[in-house]
């Protein structure tokens, strides 16, 4: 009995296996001729998806063993999708798998997937297909969040994350997590990355402005883009639809495709400087730190401690500024020591911080230099061994400005102060005082291109005005024109912050910095 099962099986292959299987291939082979001819290739995919499954459900009736079933599956789906008019039809036609993830009919693609991921020759062209409709999906948002003037890195990055998102979820939920299709999708991701705006920025909006960047002609890389997201993210979280953990879990995702993050390093080092010398003395428990640490902890979870230890630097020294600035106060208290006006200092770690002193050495006011001797005092008494080097260019003060209409309370820069503060004195028959750019340069020691930009933030408030009355004021011309306080300034804020004038980069300047 052992010997005649070998002729039995033959017999079966000879006498039933094979034509049965010749008998399907011929049949499929018409089949699909006469439909290719007349479907859609979301037609077609779909009629082929349900018929192999009906052929499935009969040769599971009909044979026993699970490899004949599976080598008849074989032949259908060879019939059905290796003739060249099918090829046709499911990768050139204009409604073929192109156009199936173009309109997010995911749904016909998985089953497309399905017929072809058998053999490893059919799965290339798809993951071809794939990554092309990515790469023109993401320069097409890229444009489309582009105005004439201005990219808004909101709303461009957050169509960013929609695709990113799609395509994810076209990965996991449609192909299965195709290794070849994966890599595909990656491929895409980085050349969007990469690409970014063709266009580089010649002016920025008002100090602190992160929602929109004025441009010219050159490139703006995304990661660029994800960096200013961030700081607009911890800056407007109140105002966030999403919740803060999300937004940097997407941005910490997308950064990933990033061939240069580099970029997105020293531009976020250079926006988180802006915020914490900004900011007031830290909580312990404030929503801002709080972000901080947030971003900081997700970075170095996908990028490494290397990546972020300029950024735990930067928090550490604020706390320890917090920490000297408690021990400041008790150490005037202990001398019986009292400043005339409220001071508070952040001890910076030279090298860390992306900050330096400019050729600027502002006249200090005297009540303010008491403050600092004091500080320096009280320094040199718990470390000997450092030296403090102050850098006006990046300090902040408060003004308290007494207007004929009530009483305001004026946040700016150190140079803006210096500024304003050289207004006090009256110096005209009407009780006026009136400064011209060469008054204001002997008081304060500065250049000439800070006081315009220190000049051009009060115009704009509309605290001093054009002592002629002028309908335009450009920065570039105001060396020739003097000045007054508004005596009429009014407001519906107690405390304003007053904006800084950002001058534009030559391009020999942006030459310089690339």
């Amino acid at each position: 009995n052992l010997k005649a099962i070998p002729s039995q099986l033959s017999f079966f292959d000879e006498q039933f296996l094979v034509p049965f299987i010749e008998a399907t291939r011929d049949y499929y082979d018409r089949w699909s001729a006469a439909r290719v001819s007349t479907c859609t290739a979301d037609d077609y995919i779909q009629l082929c998806g349900k018929t192999l499954h009906a052929e499935a459900d009969r040769f599971r009736l009909l044979l026993t063993a699970r490899h004949h079933r599976a080598r008849l599956l074989d032949e259908v789906e060879a019939a059905l999708i290796d003739n060249r008019a099918a090829n046709e039809l499911i990768f050139r036609s204009p409604t073929g798998l192109r156009n199936l993830i173009r309109t997010r009919n995911f749904s016909t693609a998985a089953i497309a997937f399905k017929l072809l991921s058998t053999k490893n020759k059919r799965i290339e062209p798809v993951a071809e297909i794939v990554g092309q409709e990515l790469i023109e999906d993401g320069m097409s948002q890229l444009e489309a969040s582009k105005t004439e003037l201005s990219i808004n890195p909101p709303e461009c990055v957050s169509k960013l994350f929609e695709l990113h998102e799609t395509y994810t979820k076209l990965l996991h939920d449609y192909f299965d997590n195709n290794i070849t299709i994966g890599r595909a999708i990656q491929s895409g991701l980085e050349k969007v990355m990469s690409e970014g705006f063709k266009m580089a920025k010649q002016q920025g909006g008002s100090e602190g402005s992160t929602v929109a960047i004025k441009v010219g002609g050159g490139n703006i890389p995304v990661s660029e883009l994800l960096a200013t997201y961030c700081d607009y993210c911890i800056r407007q979280q109140d105002k966030l639809t999403t919740s803060l953990d999300d937004c940097f879990d997407q941005a910490v995702a997308l950064l990933m495709f990033a061939t240069s993050k580099d970029l997105f390093q020293l531009r976020a080092r250079e926006l988180l400087c802006k915020r914490l010398l900004a900011a007031s003395a830290p909580s312990g428990n404030s929503g801002a730190e709080a972000a901080e640490h947030l971003l900081v902890a997700k970075l170095k979870r996908a990028c490494g401690s290397q990546f972020t230890s300029h950024y735990e630097s930067m928090l550490a020294d604020r706390t320890s500024s917090s920490q000297l600035q408690s021990r400041f106060l008790q150490y005037l208290d202990n001398r019986s020591i009292r400043l005339q006006h409220d001071f508070s200092a952040q001890v910076l770690k030279q090298g860390i911080w992306p900050c330096s002193a400019d050729d600027n050495v502002l006249t200090i006011p005297r009540e303010v230099a008491i403050c600092i001797k004091n500080y320096v005092d009280f320094h040199r008494s718990e470390s000997s061994k450092r030296v403090l080097k102050w850098l006006h260019n990046h300090s902040n003060a408060v003004l308290l400005a007494r207007f004929p209409k009530g009483q305001k309370e004026l946040s700016m820069s150190s140079y803006q102060a210096g500024v304003l503060l050289t207004f006090n004195c009256r110096n005209d028959s009407d009780g006026e005082a009136v400064k011209g750019i060469r008054e204001i340069k002997a008081a304060t020691n500065l250049d000439d291109d800070q006081i315009r930009r220190a000049v051009g933030g009060l115009v704009k408030a509309r605290v001093l005005l054009p002592a002629t009355p002028q309908k335009h004021l450009k920065l570039g011309a105001v060396s020739g024109t003097c000045f007054v306080v508004n005596d009429q300034f009014s407001h519906t804020n107690r405390k304003i912050a007053i904006p800084t004038a950002v001058a534009k980069v030559t391009v020999a300047a942006s030459e310089q910095l690339q």
